[in-house]
């Protein structure tokens, strides 16, 4: 059932076994004075890891460095996958479709986390309210059910409109997110139990973890408990199945295969997202000790370029999910994630030469990083 959720003035966060209460900000000015307080503040967990140290440092000029190129993609209008992804009323830029969302996602993200109010209302700029009611036409015609876009473009969707409404107090887009949300749900409802299952090892657009972990964090945001309670159902069901744990950790630690979604490591972060602290347990077991993944070779015109990144980004989320049981794994995890953004971050050429294929790396920068810091 395609259920919308309610819009609320108010909202209680839940991520990675914190709570926060949130509210909708009021003005920009708010938002940036907050960003700068947070400037010079440690990630929970990062106390002397010397990986850990120097991305906490290094944040700010690292986020201001993954900008440039992010930045470039949103004025590139002239080329594209497909005469499709140019027809969108917003997304016509950053080569397709779900690379705009995730585009104008990461601007939004690097204005506030460096408190640059130029950067911030340069992403606000890109997607004009006057266009969501034709945006979301267009998707209803041309993204649902395509690959690359349902449910993975969709899930990015979720992230920009949080982002908006987090760091502008704008939920203009709020329709598109509703949208996104119910065709995420609509997507995985009608797979067969097999196609669930090949999704969930998925290593590319079809991984099926990335969007369930993305719909978990909207419907708390949104206070959907409806929403909540089905996607804990469908990870009960599947994401746990003992036929899945030949997807192993250590399959993600390979430096000669994968793609882009480190599916065996993003479905431990998808229960643990899911389930929450009852899942603990399980997610440990399966770690080995003394887990470990090293840089991944960057390969021109390559999309394993964005390994490194998107690897960070779990290893950071299943640091703070086993923080509270057991802290030495949750430390080892996030050093080794900082390990990796830093690696990645010093070769820049993986991220910037070769638009085709580094229109979009980027903003797995941006997506380890600020998972680093919350």
């Amino acid at each position: 059932m395609r259920g919308y959720d309610v819009d609320l003035a108010t909202k209680t966060k839940t991520v990675r076994g914190k709570s926060s209460a949130t509210g909708r900000l009021t003005s920009l000015a708010a938002t940036l004075i907050v960003a700068a307080s947070l400037l010079t503040a440690l990630p929970a967990g990062a106390a002397t890891g010397v990986e850990t140290a120097k991305l906490t440092a290094d944040t700010v000029s690292d986020l201001q460095a993954l900008a440039v190129p992010i930045r470039n993609c949103t004025t590139n209008t002239t080329t594209y996958y497909s005469s499709v992804d140019a027809a969108s009323p917003i997304f016509h830029f950053c080569y397709d479709w779900h690379s705009g969302v995730h585009a104008v996602w990461a601007l939004h993200v690097i204005g506030r986390m460096t408190a640059d109010p130029a950067t911030l209302g340069y992403a606000a700029s890109l997607v004009p309210a006057s266009e969501v009611a034709a945006e979301k036409t267009y998707e209803q015609a041309n993204i649902v059910d395509t690959t690359g876009n349902d449910p993975y473009g969709f899930a990015w969707m979720l992230r920009l409109v949080t982002e908006r409404m987090r760091s502008t107090g704008d939920n203009s887009l709020l329709p598109l997110g509703q949208y996104a949300a119910a065709e995420i749900q609509h997507t995985v409802n009608a797979m067969s139990d097999a196609d669930v299952k090949t999704g969930i090892l998925a290593q590319n657009h079809l991984n099926l973890s990335w969007a369930m972990t993305q719909l978990y964090e909207w419907a708390t945001y949104r206070n959907n408990t409806t929403m909540q309670a089905w996607a804990q159902g469908k990870v009960t069901k599947y994401w746990k199945l003992a036929s899945l744990d030949s997807c192993t950790a250590s399959q993600d630690a390979s430096t000669t295969a994968g793609v882009f979604i480190p599916a065996c490591l993003m479905r431990l972060v998808a229960v643990g997202v899911v389930l929450g602290s009852s899942a603990s347990s399980w997610i440990s077991s399966r770690i080995p000790s003394g887990f470990s993944v090293p840089p991944y070779p960057n390969v021109p015109a390559d999309h394993t370029n964005a390994l490194n990144f998107s690897r960070a980004y779990a290893l950071f989320y299943l640091a703070d999910l086993l923080r509270q049981g057991n802290a030495a794994t949750s430390a080892s995890l996030d050093d080794n994630g900082a390990a990796l953004v830093n690696w990645q971050i010093a070769r820049p050429a993986a991220w910037t030469v070769d638009y085709a294929n580094t229109h979009w790396i980027a903003q797995f920068g941006v997506l380890a990083i600020e998972r680093f810091t919350l």
